[in-house]
């Protein structure tokens, strides 16, 4: 753009400073095409379209129609239909429709067949927002008295618009294969005719005459033939199609469908009334899950928690109607459960049905998303908030400084979290120099450490990150978690210390981390002098 003399500005203060000047860019809308090649070797080219023959070429090759019958017309056509339009349909760059200028019958005969085997470049059409700049460089001379030349030279740049629509080809080319055959007969016979070849371009033409009068040659059967003296060479004349290498193959790596996965339909029809399908694994559904219950929401304040299952869980059949009865049991002993715990009640064939089979914990509990019962199970109907007793069933977590077992309490929370109940999770948890496990292709055992729930303050666990304070059995621990009083029990329910007061609280979670750790990371148990110490801050 021309950019006006810059004039000086004053602004509040009385201090004059020189700003850059303003100018409004014109509404003038362009498109624009990155072609892939070099239109002209001269540093100023000429706007005159019909000195530029290399021009009009380059637009042909982005047209449609089949080579030999392209325009620059059809190009530009085609191109217009994709600003602002559906641009699934793909955009083509045909480039050296020529054969090899070292070919002596090149300017003869132009209609070889390396057009055929020449794949074209795939190219995409994008929005962008870059101002078109229109350059001028002038020189001013002059000539003095003494018969020296005086320069003066400008340069101007003028916004004459913004492109909003560009064609780029950015795709990797494929290599060029030539089976040195041409569709008309050469001059000489450097290179071998193809009647089949003719005939295809008969039929682009729909050249009648062409078809009719089309016959094909009798077989030569000179298969081998001698060349030079070095021995015969194939002369089968069988040239590949010309897509050969363009077709993509899935990598066969003996893939399969998980056996409970099936086609369903995604998302809503399109225009023309086709439906998309995908494989969706059955056991992603949302309802075969426990339902989530969030105590920080504030709709959950006056919401009572869920009463029963989904009717979605109700009418799923379960392989094993006696286990869902020893669930039960177990809900009725005490309403709330972490997974490592009601894990730990069960044999391992029973551990593999509750694994397997989701909607064996969907039918009697619920889970806790937040707050100090977060990723509990929760009998249908038990709701802590109301119930003073259940500030035992509260959860304290801990960092782990050493993972031994893949398959922790933790871990399965945290995944069943993050994909909100909907599939499976991978268990398998290991550091970067470990090698990885294999799966155990049997039926899984019962946990070699039935207790490994339970803290006692003489074995350590190193695999597990989180107790509730009902499975806590550290003598020195249980004075804390058992203790009575104003100074222990709150008036009202808190998300984050449940029903203990935050200060009592802070200190069960402080003398229950440094008996922890010191376990885990010495093998010898925390002195009570030291609990004392941390309880006395």
């Amino acid at each position: 753009m021309t950019l006006p003399e810059r004039k000086p500005v004053e602004y509040l203060g009385g201090r004059i400073v020189e700003v850059a000047p303003k100018a409004t860019l014109p509404s003038t809308s362009f498109a624009s095409i990155e072609f892939p090649a070099v239109l002209t070797d001269k540093p100023y080219p000429s706007s005159d379209h019909d000195q530029h023959p290399s021009l009009v070429k380059a637009l042909e090759s982005l047209s449609p129609l089949p080579v030999g019958y392209t325009s620059a017309s059809s190009a530009l056509k085609h191109y217009a239909s994709f600003i602002g339009q559906d641009r699934e349909r793909p955009l083509e760059c045909k480039l050296a429709f020529a054969c090899d200028s070292k070919t002596p019958t090149a300017a003869a005969h132009p209609r070889t067949t390396n057009a055929l085997f020449r794949h074209a470049l795939a190219g995409d059409v994008v929005d962008v927002h870059n101002v078109v700049c229109k350059i001028r460089k002038r020189t001013w001379r002059r000539k003095r008295k003494d018969g020296s030349i005086e320069e003066r030279k400008e340069y101007t740049a003028d916004a004459m618009g913004v492109t909003r629509t560009v064609a780029r080809f950015r795709s990797m080319p494929d290599y060029v294969y030539d089976p040195g055959l041409m569709v008309d007969p050469p001059l000489k016979d450097e290179l071998e005719v193809a009647p089949s070849l003719a005939l295809h371009d008969y039929l682009r033409q729909m050249d009648v005459e062409g078809i009719r009068s089309f016959k094909f040659d009798l077989e030569k059967e000179n298969y081998e033939i001698n060349v030079n003296g070095h021995g015969p060479i194939s002369n089968v004349r069988l040239p590949p199609p010309a897509v050969f290498d363009k077709t993509k193959y899935a990598h066969t790596y003996g893939f399969r469908q998980n056996p409970s996965s099936r086609l369903l339909p995604v998302g809503a029809p399109d225009e023309n009334g086709r439906v998309q399908f995908r494989f969706v694994n059955r056991q992603k559904y949302r309802e075969l899950a426990p339902i989530q219950f969030n105590l920080h929401d504030k709709a959950a304040k006056g919401k009572k928690v869920p009463s029963e299952p989904l009717t979605a869980v109700k009418e799923r059949k379960l392989p094993d109607p006696a286990l869902l009865e020893k669930i039960r049991e177990a809900a009725q002993q005490r309403p709330m459960w972490s997974r490592r715990a009601l894990f730990n009640q069960f044999t391992g064939e029973d551990q593999r049905l509750i694994r397997n089979q989701r909607q064996y914990i969907s039918r009697i509990f619920f889970t806790i998303t937040d707050g100090c019962w977060r990723d509990s199970l929760v009998r249908f109907g038990y709701d802590p908030r109301n119930d003073v007793e259940s500030r035992f069933y509260q959860r304290m977590a801990f960092q782990k400084t050493h993972r031994l077992e893949a398959d922790s309490d933790m871990d399965e929370d945290h995944a069943e979290e993050r994909d909100n109940g909907n599939g499976s999770f991978e268990r398998e948890s290991r550091s970067p120099t470990q090698p990885r496990r294999a799966r155990p292709s049997a039926l899984p055992t019962a946990n070699a450490d039935s207790r490994s729930h339970i803290f006692d303050g003489v074995t350590s666990k190193p695999d597990a990150g989180t107790f509730m304070l009902i499975d806590i059995e550290d003598e020195i621990v249980k004075e804390l978690i058992y203790a009575e009083g104003d100074e222990v029990i709150a008036k009202e329910v808190s998300l984050q210390s449940g029903w203990y007061t935050p200060a009592h609280y802070q200190k069960i979670h402080d003398v229950l981390e440094h008996r922890l750790t010191k376990l885990m990371r010495t093998g010898r148990q925390a002195t009570r002098e030291s609990c004392e110490a941390i309880i006395q801050r």
